[in-house]
C-alpha cells in the first residue's frame, strides 16, 4: 500500500524544510552579526575622527587665548606705560603709515587697552599655568572686550573659567573624551554651530551590544542609522577644522603684529630717555616711531576685540574680514613683515623654561625686548608640538646673520652657530 510511503515522503520533506530553515536562520544570524559589527565600526571610527579634530581645535583656541594674554601683559602694558607719559602729542599722517592710520586709538581705546592689560596681568600673575585650562579657550574664542565686559581685575579668571564651563561650544572643545561620553559641561548636550545637535551627540555612545537582534532587517536598520551618525559627525569635524584654521590665522597675525610692535615700543622708551616726555621735542623719526606704535596698538586692539565664534559656535564673518583687512595692511611694503623679520627659538622641556638670549657680537636681545635677568620671560608652550616651547625675537632686537647664545633657566650657557629660527632639544640644535 503506497500510503505509508507517501507519509514517509512528507515527513522527510518536512524534515528537510526544517533543516533548510535552520540553515537560513544561521546565515541570517551571521549576516545580522556582521552587519551590526560594521555599523559599530562606522560609529567608532567617526567618533575617533571627530575626537582628534575636536582636540586640535581646542588646542588652537587655547594657544590663541594664551597669545592674546601674553601680548596684553607684555607688549601692550609696556606701550601704555610709555605712551601715558607723553605730553602734547599731535599725530599727523606719517609717511609709510597710510595703511594703518585707521587703526589709531583714542583716549577711550587707550583706557580699554589699559584695563585689558590689567586683566591679563592678574590672570597670568595669580594663576598657575595648568589651572588656566578652559579660560584660555574662552579668551581665544571671543573678543577681549566681550570677555572682560563684566569682570573686575580680581574676577577675570573666574569669568573666563565660568564661560568655559557653561557655554556649550567651549565645553565641547575643552571637555572630556567623546569616547568616554564626556563633554565637559554640566547638563545638556553641546551644540557646535548647529551642526552637532543634541540627538546626534546622544547617539555618540551608540554601540550595538552582543545581544542585539539577529534579525537582518533590524541589523540593516542599525547600519543605516550608523551611516547617518557618521555623516553628522563628519560635518562637525569639518566645522572643527574651519575653527582651527581661523584660530591659527589669528595666532599668526598676532605674532606678526607683536614683532612690529615691540621694536617701536623700545624706540619710544629710548626717545623718552633722550628728550623727556614732551612729544614736541622728539625728532621726526621718533615722532614717526610713536605714530607707528599707536597704529599697531590700534590694529592689535581691533583683532583682540574680534570674536572668532558666535555663542552657538559658528565662525563669525567679522573675524574673516578683520584678519584679511589687518593682515593685508601689515603685510605691505611700507611695514616689512617678511618671513625673516623675526627669529624663533624652540626648546624641548617638561615645563615652560625661562630664557635669556643674546648674540656674541654684543647684541643684547633679551634686554632690547625689555627684560632683565631677574625678570626673564617664560617660553610659550607650542600647541602643535608636544613637549616644545617657543620664544620669538622680533626684528630690531637682534642682528641678522649673527649667531645666538642663550641660557635656559639657570643652566650653562649655550653657544650656537644658528643665525635664524632653530630647535634645541637639550643636547643639539638644528635649523628649521
Amino acid at each position: 500500500m503506497p500510503i505509508p510511503f507517501i507519509l514517509g515522503g512528507i515527513a522527510i520533506g518536512t524534515g528537510l524544510l526544517g533543516i533548510g530553515k535552520g540553515i537560513k536562520a544561521g546565515i541570517d544570524m551571521k549576516d545580522a552579526k556582521d552587519t551590526n559589527e560594521r555599523a559599530n565600526t562606522i560609529v567608532d571610527d567617526a567618533k575617533d575622527e571627530l575626537e582628534e579634530r575636536r582636540k586640535a581645535s581646542g588646542k588652537s583656541l587655547e594657544a590663541l587665548g594664551s597669545k592674546k594674554l601674553y601680548i596684553l601683559d607684555k607688549s601692550m602694558n609696556r606701550f601704555v606705560s610709555a605712551f601715558e607719559q607723553l605730553k602734547n602729542v599731535e599725530l599727523t599722517e606719517s609717511v609709510g603709515l597710510d595703511e594703518l592710520a585707521k587703526f589709531r586709538i583714542d583716549k577711550q581705546s587707550l583706557t580699554e587697552l589699559k584695563e585689558m592689560g590689567g586683566y591679563a596681568a592678574s590672570i597670568l600673575g595669580g594663576t598657575a599655568a595648568g589651572a588656566l585650562g578652559g579660560a584660555l579657550t574662552a579668551f581665544g574664542a571671543y573678543g577681549a572686550a566681550m570677555t572682560f565686559a563684566t569682570a573686575s581685575t580680581g574676577t577675570a579668571i573666574a569669568t573666563l573659567s565660568g564661560a568655559a564651563a557653561t557655554n556649550a561650544t567651549l565645553a565641547f572643545f575643552g571637555g572630556g573624551s567623546l569616547a568616554a561620553g564626556g563633554l565637559g559641561m554640566a547638563g545638556g548636550a553641546a551644540v557646535l554651530g548647529g551642526l552637532v545637535a543634541g540627538p546626534a551627540l546622544a547617539v555618540m555612545g551608540f554601540v550595538i551590544g552582543a545581544k542585539a537582534s539577529a534579525q537582518v532587517d533590524e541589523a540593516y536598520s542599525n547600519l543605516a542609522r550608523a551611516r547617518k551618525i557618521r555623516e553628522e559627525l563628519e560635518t562637525a569635524g569639518v566645522a572643527c577644522n574651519a575653527i582651527r584654521r581661523r584660530a591659527y590665522l589669528f595666532y599668526r597675525l598676532f605674532v606678526r603684529l607683536d614683532s612690529l610692535f615691540l621694536p617701536l615700543i623700545v624706540g619710544m622708551e629710548k626717545a623718552i630717555v633722550a628728550h623727556g616726555t614732551d612729544f614736541r621735542s622728539f625728532t621726526d623719526d621718533e615722532k614717526h616711531t610713536v605714530a607707528a606704535a599707536v597704529s599697531i596698538a590700534g590694529a592689535i586692539k581691533a583683532v583682540l576685540d574680534t570674536p572668532l565664534l558666535t555663542e552657538d559656535g559658528k565662525l563669525t564673518d567679522e573675524s574673516a574680514f578683520v584678519a584679511q583687512d589687518v593682515g593685508s595692511k601689515v603685510g605691505t611694503k611700507n611695514v616689512s613683515t617678511d618671513k625673516d623679520s623675526s627669529v624663533t627659538l624652540y626648546v624641548k622641556a617638561d615645563s615652560a623654561p625661562k630664557l635669556w638670549v643674546w648674540q656674541p657680537n654684543g647684541e643684547k636681545c633679551s634686554e632690547k625686548m625689555g627684560f632683565s635677568w631677574d625678570n626673564r620671560p617664560s617660553m610659550q608652550r607650542n600647541s602643535e608640538k608636544k613637549g616644545w616651547f617657543s620664544f620669538t625675537i622680533p626684528e630690531g632686537c637682534y642682528t641678522r646673520g649673527k649667531p645666538f647664545s642663550f641660557i635656559i633657566n639657570n643652566t650653562s650657557q649655550v653657544d650656537t652657530d644658528m643665525t635664524s629660527s632653530f630647535y634645541y632639544d637639550g643636547n643639539r640644535w638644528w635649523r628649521i
